[in-house]
């Protein structure tokens, strides 16, 4: 997925996955209005059938949608690759590229030091490329996310080390949207409103209408 300035910078609109919670479906499905969606909380655990139920009617719209995905969870498990969420992620690649992006999510890594930080980056990609393959990583636009830490969000140089070409800051409150490139030519996606996956249609609304 091209994630350009003008994309950005119109509706950042960030999730929780619980899929037959709130209002997503409702109101994204429905909506006409321009709408950049980063849903967080696919994991290990993350039933494929439900992801993707929630996913069609979105995408059907031509609303981009970037999955944060972690790979590996707290205790270590790794998602397997012959798996059912693997197996959709792949399809989610190929056959709705431009508005399906993966984003591999690092909680902590943007709190981190700049070793760490390239350390922590490429063993994301390796993980990527175990799970989904290689023309997964090759058709992918290679964006990682993290938390925002305002101590160090202009200063993330080391992601294209990692292999990645965009890194996406999340805040922990509503943030007017951003996006610059670094010296190292790493775009940095900054900003959004972060909602919870309870969140009503009208909440969902309100949102779209403010940005738009």
């Amino acid at each position: 997925m091209p994630l350009t300035r003008r994309q950005t910078l119109q509706t950042l609109v960030i999730g929780s996955a619980a899929f037959a919670a709130g209002g997503w479906k409702t109101a994204l499905a429905a909506t006409r209005r321009p709408a950049l969606v980063f849903l967080q909380g696919v994991g290990v655990d993350t039933p494929a059938k439900a992801l993707f139920s929630f996913l069609d009617p979105v995408v059907s719209q031509n609303i981009p949608v970037g999955l944060l995905v972690r790979f590996a969870d707290d205790a270590g498990r790794e998602m397997a690759p012959e798996g059912a969420l693997a197996g959709l992620l792949r399809r989610l690649v190929r056959d709705y590229n431009g508005l399906v992006e993966i984003v591999v999510q690092e909680p902590g890594l943007a709190a981190a030091g700049p070793y760490e930080r390239m350390r922590r980056a490429s063993d994301a990609r390796a993980r990527f490329r175990r799970v989904l393959g290689e023309a997964a990583l090759r058709d992918s636009g290679l964006s990682i996310a993290s938390a925002m830490d305002s101590e160090t969000q202009d200063r993330i140089t080391e992601m294209r080390t990692g292999g990645f070409r965009n890194v996406v800051l999340l805040p922990p409150a509503p943030l007017a949207a951003d996006i610059w490139e670094t010296q190292a030519g790493v775009l940095q996606i900054i900003g959004g409103t972060p909602l919870p996956p309870e969140a009503p249609a009208t909440q969902i609304d309100a949102v779209l209408d403010a940005a738009g």
